[in-house]
C-alpha cells in the first residue's frame, strides 16, 4: 500500500529537481510542514479549548438519551450488556466495553487539552483562563476516574497525554483510583468560575462529584472520614445551588394565555418540581438547583438538521427516543369480546396512525428499557413513602398511568384503564397479553422524560396527523443539588448523625410535599427508595449502587429488579403467568441460589486484559468473571 504513495512521490521530487534551482541536498533537507504532531499542530487557545469540548461531547454520548439504571430496581433492560431481552444471568467478561472506552475517551481528550495548554506556542489571554481550561479538563477526567471506580474498581491510571502505544499496563487500587478523581475535582473546584456559560462544569459540580467519590472511597476503606468529608463537599455545592422551591419557566406564568396544540400555556396543577423538566427549563439562569446541564436543541428542526437519530419518513419505525402511540388491546373481561368486530382495538389508531389523544401509550424504549413496577408503584406507596402524597407522583403532571380508551366503537369507550393493580379499576390485569411485545409497550410515562400532556410536543414535527413528537431534543441535567442533598444524606448516615441524615432527606420531601421522614425512617435503603423518587432516570443508578456495599444493592435487585418476557417461554406457552412478562417477571429472574450475582464489580473488558501481554502479572480480572 505505501507503494502506491511512494512512487508519486519519488516522481515528483524527480520532475522538481530539474526544474529548480536547489541542489540535490538542499532539497532533502527541507523538513514538509503537512507533518504535525501535538507540540506543532496547536497554535492558539481556542484549539485546547476545542479538544476539551471533544471531551464535554463525549459525557454526552455517555448520559444522554441513556437511562443508566437498565436491570436495577428501576428497569428492565440494560442496553449496554446485551440489548433488551438480556438479563444479568447471560452477561460476560466482554460486557460493559462501551462505558469502559467512552470513559478513557474522555481522560484522553483532557490529557491531550492539559499537555497542550502548557506548550509555548499556545497565547492565553490570561493566566486565570489558562488555569481555568486546565481546572475544567481535570474536572472532566476526575469525573471519568470517578465512574471507572465505581463501575469497575481500580483500573490503570494515564495521568497524562502519551502517544506509546503500551500493553503493560497495571491496574491501581479502588482507593487509589477514587482519589485520583478526588485530587482532580478538588483541583478543579478551586479553579473553576461559580458560573460560567451552561453546559459547562462549575464549583458546585466538581463539588458534587467531589461529595460522591469520598462516599464510594469511605465504602471502600470503611473510614468515616471520608464520610465527613463527603458531607463537607456535598454542603458546598448546596450553598451554591439552593433548590427550586417556587415555580418558574415556561406553564408557571398565570397571566400567560397563549397555548400549544390547544393545551393553555400556564399550568395550575404545576409543581416546582415539574417546573424543573420543561422544555428549555433547565438552562434558565434563575434554575438555580441546575449543577450542570447538557443541552439540547433549541426546537426540532435545529435537532433534526444535526441528527440522523430520527426516522422522519416513519417515526414508528424506531427512534425509539420518544413515546411511540401503540395499539395496546384489552383483554376479554366479564364477558366482553377485546375488541368489536372489524378489528379495532381499544385505543384507536386512526387512518395515518393518529391516535386521538396524544401519549395514550408509552414505548419506553427510549431511555434503554421499560420502568420497574416498583420505581413506577411500589417506590411512591405508604411502606417506602409513609404517606399518600408526593407531588413527584402527581398523576397528569408528573407522571401519567391512566390511559382513557379511545377508540368510539369500543364497549369501554371513556373508560380509563389503569397502569396498575388498583381492584376498583381497570388495569394492568386487564392488559391483553397475548402479543407480549405489544403488552410490554403499555407503561406509565413521566414528564422528565417525555411529556404527558400535548404542551411539550414540537408543533412543527408531526408524522401524518398523528402527535407524535420527540423529546431528545430538550435540556437535560447531568446533576440537580437534590443529588447533593441524598449524598449529604447517605454521608450523615454512614457517620452515624442519624438526626442530620433525616435533616438533609426532609429538604428534597418538602418541596415534594411528601410526609417528612423522622431518624427512626432512615436507612440506606431508605436513602435509595428517595433517589429513587427524586432521580429516577436522572442518576446513573449503576453508578449509585455499585458504591454501596454488594449485599446492599444486591439485596435491591433481588427484591424489585424485574425482565421482560423470554421470547422461548412465550414461543412455547402465552399464558401470562408461565411467560416472564412484566410485572410477574421478577420471580422468574432469581428463583434459585444457582441465580444469584455472583460479581461485586463489572468485569473488566476481557479485550483488554488479553492485550495487556508486556505486564507479566497481566490485568487482574475483577472476581466473578474469571
Amino acid at each position: 500500500m505505501k507503494k502506491i504513495f511512494i512512487y508519486p512521490a519519488l516522481a515528483t521530487i524527480c520532475i522538481a529537481s530539474l526544474f529548480s534551482c536547489q541542489s540535490d541536498a538542499d532539497f532533502l533537507k527541507e523538513q514538509p510542514k503537512s507533518q504535525f504532531s501535538i507540540d506543532n499542530a496547536y497554535q492558539s487557545a481556542d484549539q485546547v479549548i476545542s479538544t476539551m469540548v471533544s471531551g464535554y461531547a463525549v459525557v454526552k454520548t455517555l448520559n444522554f438519551a441513556t437511562f443508566n439504571a437498565q436491570q436495577t430496581d428501576e428497569s428492565a433492560t440494560f442496553s449496554a450488556f446485551g440489548g433488551q431481552n438480556s438479563t444479568i444471568h447471560n452477561w460476560n467478561s466482554s460486557q460493559g466495553k462501551s462505558r469502559w472506552d467512552n470513559l478513557y475517551k474522555i481522560i484522553a481528550y483532557s490529557n491531550q487539552a492539559l499537555y497542550a495548554s502548557e506548550l509555548e506556542s499556545i497565547t492565553w489571554s490570561s493566566s486565570e483562563q489558562k488555569t481555568q481550561i486546565q481546572a475544567e479538563a481535570r474536572a472532566l477526567r476526575g469525573y471519568a476516574y470517578l465512574r471507572l471506580a465505581e463501575y469497575f474498581g481500580g483500573v490503570p491510571l494515564q495521568k497524562e497525554y502519551s502517544e506509546t502505544l503500551r500493553f503493560d499496563y497495571q491496574r491501581a487500587s479502588r482507593a487509589e483510583t477514587y482519589q485520583f478523581a478526588i485530587d482532580d475535582l478538588e483541583y478543579a473546584f478551586d479553579n473553576l468560575p461559580e458560573n460560567q456559560n451552561i453546559g459547562r462544569i462549575t464549583k458546585g459540580a466538581a463539588a458534587l462529584m467531589a461529595s460522591e467519590a469520598y462516599l464510594g472511597l469511605g465504602v471502600d476503606q470503611n473510614n468515616t472520614s471520608y464520610y465527613t468529608s463527603a458531607a463537607t463537599w456535598a454542603q458546598k455545592c448546596i450553598d451554591r445551588h439552593p433548590l427550586m422551591k417556587e415555580r418558574f419557566g415556561v406553564r408557571a406564568n398565570p397571566s400567560d394565555k397563549g397555548s400549544n396544540l390547544g393545551v393553555p400555556n400556564y399550568n395550575p396543577d404545576g409543581t416546582p418540581y415539574s417546573d424543573l423538566f420543561y422544555k428549555q427549563n433547565p438552562r434558565l439562569a434563575n434554575n438555580t438547583e441546575a449543577v450542570w446541564v447538557m443541552l439540547g436543541a433549541e426546537n426540532f428542526a435545529e435537532y433534526s438538521a444535526n441528527s440522523s437519530a430520527l426516522n422522519v419518513t416513519n417515526p414508528s419505525l424506531g427512534t425509539g427516543f420518544a413515546p411511540a402511540l401503540r395499539d395496546c388491546k384489552l383483554a376479554s373481561a366479564e364477558g366482553i369480546a377485546p375488541w368489536p368486530e372489524g378489528g379495532a382495538s381499544a385505543f384507536y389508531q386512526g387512518p395515518n396512525g393518529a391516535c386521538a389523544v396524544p401519549a395514550i401509550a408509552a414505548n419506553f424504549v427510549p431511555f434503554g428499557g421499560v420502568i420497574s413496577w416498583f420505581s413506577a408503584v411500589q417506590v411512591f406507596d405508604e411502606e417506602h413513602n409513609k404517606g399518600d402524597w408526593d407531588d413527584r407522583d402527581k398523576e397528569g403532571v408528573a407522571i401519567r398511568r391512566y390511559y382513557p380508551v379511545t377508540n368510539p366503537q369500543h364497549p369501554d369507550y371513556g373508560v380509563e384503564v389503569y397502569w396498575g393493580t388498583d381492584p376498583g379499576m381497570k388495569g394492568w390485569e386487564h392488559i391483553d397479553k397475548t402479543n407480549p411485545t405489544t403488552a410490554m409497550e403499555y407503561f406509565p410515562i413521566f414528564d422528565k422524560l417525555v411529556p404527558v400532556d400535548a404542551w411539550g410536543y414540537d408543533e412543527n414535527y408531526y408524522y401524518s396527523a398523528s402527535v407524535w413528537g420527540t423529546t431528545i431534543f430538550r435540556d437535560y441535567y447531568m446533576y440537580r443539588s437534590a443529588e447533593a442533598y441524598l449524598l449529604l444524606a447517605e454521608a450523615k448516615f454512614r457517620a452515624g448523625d442519624v438526626e442530620a441524615a433525616a435533616t438533609a432527606i426532609n429538604a428534597v420531601r418538602n418541596r415534594a410535599n411528601a410526609t417528612p421522614f423522622t431518624a427512626s425512617d432512615m436507612s440506606l435503603q431508605s436513602i435509595l427508595d428517595e433517589r429513587c423518587r427524586e432521580l429516577m432516570c436522572e442518576e446513573d443508578r449503576w453508578a449509585t449502587f455499585l458504591r454501596q456495599e454488594p449485599s446492599v444493592w444486591k439485596d435491591r435487585i433481588y427484591s424489585y429488579g424485574v425482565w421482560i418476557y423470554d421470547p422461548t417461554l412465550s414461543s412455547l406457552n402465552k399464558n401470562a403467568e408461565s411467560v416472564s412478562l412484566y410485572p410477574v417477571g421478577q420471580q422468574f429472574a432469581y428463583g434459585n441460589p444457582g441465580s444469584q450475582i455472583k460479581w461485586d464489580l463489572w468485569p473488566i473488558p476481557k479485550d483488554y486484559v488479553d492485550l495487556n501481554t508486556d505486564n507479566p502479572e497481566g490485568m487482574a480480572q475483577n472476581p466473578g468473571w474469571e
